[in-house]
């Protein structure tokens, strides 16, 4: 599991217990899917926002975080698909 999120904020996530703290946070995971539950369960105090799709994260401001799976996260960045995340 991964949290995709602009640059400047990576620190903010660099510990999930950190991340598990955090108020008001709103975090992003595809519709329908199993991180989607997990999210819910992972970080009781987050507000969970279901989407279709990684780009409706990127271009809306639906959430600070999207989260995902380690291997799609390292395959998007090492693409550079998404520049500032």
């Amino acid at each position: 599991m991964a949290f995709m999120l602009r640059d400047e904020r990576r620190w903010e996530f660099f510990s999930l217990g950190i991340v598990k703290k955090m108020e008001g946070l709103k975090v992003a995971a595809l519709n329908n899917s199993d991180l989607f539950n997990y999210a819910k369960t992972l970080l009781p105090k987050a507000t969970i926002v279901g989407l279709d799709s990684l780009e409706d994260f990127v271009q809306g401001n639906w959430a600070e975080a999207f989260i995902t799976t380690a291997e799609g996260a390292s395959t998007m960045t090492q693409l550079q698909l998404h520049l500032f995340y």
